[in-house]
């Protein structure tokens, strides 16, 4: 009898093992599950609204949707039917491309504000106003609502005011755009009015924009040859920085677009690989009686991170009761072998816990990996928005996300590796982002280089203070004038009470009396360290 219930008992948790294990199996594409069903219900829906389906329930449906958004009916399942379609793509579902909320947002704000205003514009009274949305016309019954909301709260021609604001705030969340940019293409603007009368009234005629600009000329040949001369004005210099400043052509105020760039490489989309890992990883460990579940995927352009959850197990106290017990992290460290052998992967690396996350990440080698671009790192909200002066880029984290640090915090770098690692790329990219983001009003540059390998491809840039300095015999005079206008500048600071150069330019920009950062970068220190200790 006892082995019959225990068969009996077997058979009745049968089914619901079962149903769980199609739910874990269909848990990484619940995604693209309900993206499939929103595309499903908009093309129904336009179907219906054009009149191409037959039945009481395509009648009731197309009736539901014309009461509800009025004219925009249509174009309210075609947006449905668009984002069930990005979903079920997986389009949205890269880790390293996050789900972009403000456009989305922005997208279903402006159509709520035009149906609203719509209402608004055609409906005569609040009768009429009803009356409309009853038979699907206007805006239906959200403008109805939120016009009618509207103007009974601060009337009608306010709440048109009110629309067209938060019109406006949606469309710059559609193509975001910050208060900060707006004032900056305002300011551009403004400034190329201005100049543009200053030189009618001058002239009395117009001038194309071709000929308004003053470029730079380009650097003489005998100024790349003899750069001794320069480097005993270094020395000795024979102006001060306000002088060199003044004397620097007009293109220099522009930034260089970031078109120049190259455009960042699309990632391989590896999303069903990365879910196929996640669920080896769930497997080995339960196979091993390490219950686990991966919450997080972050695909970086090396590595992809697995965050991993630790479940528990059941252990027996002295007095035969049964407690639940956390799985230890230990045993998911001495089980990395194992893992790498079932991923066919290695080496991976395991990380317990992630920093500030209550999880145990395992990155695992990516089988094809991505070329990080400057473009992309300085195109990322991270970078744009991140604090501090002489920002640089410096590539992606494990997860994917820009990193970025600012080199007046810091103040010295000292870059260092194995031949092939990446310090001449790493340079180059440092160089560069400071060029695309500091005019010569802000920046300068002294370039060290004596195999005359990596930074003499940048004589000729308008933030040079000299030549680059190839000659051993240069430097120490070179970094001898360096050290002298540190000092002078100490004594300006002391002398006019401000502490750094940001604060002495805010206290003295006004009068145009600014001072630039003086970035110094040299090449094989090592070697230069020891002819000249």
């Amino acid at each position: 009898m006892a082995v019959r219930k225990n068969k009996a008992r077997s058979n009745s948790i049968q089914v619901p093992l079962s149903l769980e294990k199609i739910a874990a199996r269909l848990r990484p594409y619940r995604q693209e599950i309900i993206g499939g069903i929103l595309l499903l219900v908009s093309i129904v829906s336009v179907l219906s609204l054009l009149g191409l389906t037959g039945g009481m329930l395509g009648e009731w449906w197309a009736d539901l949707f014309n009461q509800l958004f009025g004219w925009g009916a249509i174009p309210a399942a075609i947006l449905v039917g668009v984002f069930g379609a990005l979903m079920m793509f997986g389009k949205l579902r890269d880790e390293e491309h996050p789900l972009p909320l403000d456009i989305i947002i922005g997208v279903e704000l402006l159509f709520v504000v035009g149906l609203a205003a719509t209402h608004l514009i055609i409906a005569t009274d609040s009768d009429d106003a009803l009356r409309l949305a009853r038979d699907g016309m206007g805006g239906g019954f959200v403008g109805w609502g939120i016009s009618t909301l509207l103007t009974d709260l601060i009337g009608v021609p306010l709440a048109g005011l009110v629309l067209g604001l938060t019109g406006l705030a949606a469309l710059g969340l559609i193509f975001r755009m910050t208060v900060a940019g707006a004032a900056g293409w305002a300011e551009q603007a403004s400034d190329w009015a201005q100049r543009h009368l200053n030189q009618i009234e001058s002239t009395g005629q117009y001038v194309p924009e071709v000929q308004d600009v003053e470029l730079p000329s380009k650097p003489q040949p005998k100024q790349q040859k003899a750069p001794s001369n320069k480097m005993k004005s270094l020395q000795k210099p024979t102006m001060t920085a306000r002088e060199a400043i003044a004397a620097m052509p007009k293109t220099s105020l522009w930034l260089p677009p970031l078109d120049l760039l190259a455009p960042p490489t699309k990632d391989p989309a590896q999303s069903a690989n990365a879910r196929y890992q996640a669920q080896t990883i769930e497997e080995t460990l339960f196979g091993f009686g390490v219950p686990a579940e991966v919450v997080e995927i972050n695909r970086g352009p090396t590595v992809t991170q697995f965050g991993l959850k630790l479940g528990t197990v059941e252990r027996k106290l002295p007095d035969g009761t049964v407690v639940p017990q956390r799985v230890r992290v230990n045993k998911v460290v001495a089980l990395a072998n194992d893992l790498a052998l079932a991923l066919s992967a290695a080496p991976i690396r395991i990380e317990a816990p992630v920093p500030g996350r209550p999880l145990v990440g395992i990155e695992v080698p990516n089988v094809e990996k991505t070329m990080v671009s400057l473009r992309g790192v300085l195109e990322d909200d991270s970078f744009i928005k991140g604090k501090g002066a002489l920002r640089v880029a410096l590539g992606k984290g494990v997860s994917g996300q820009a990193v970025s640090a600012s080199l007046a915090e810091m103040p010295h770098l000292l870059i260092a590796g194995a031949t092939g690692s990446g310090k001449s790329v790493c340079i180059n990219a440092i160089i560069s982002t400071l060029l695309m983001t500091h005019t010569p009003e802000q920046m300068r540059f002294l370039l060290v280089d004596p195999k005359m390998v990596e930074l003499t491809s940048f004589n000729g840039i308008p933030h040079l203070l000299a030549p680059v300095v190839t000659d051993f015999e240069q430097v120490v005079g070179a970094l001898a004038w360096v050290t002298r206008e540190m000092e002078r500048r100490y004594k300006l600071f002391a002398a006019n009470g401000a502490r750094s150069i940001a604060g002495y330019n805010r206290k003295f920009g006004a009068r145009g009396e600014l001072l630039p950062y003086l970035v110094v970068v040299i090449d094989e220190l090592a070697d230069l360290m020891m002819l000249a200790p």
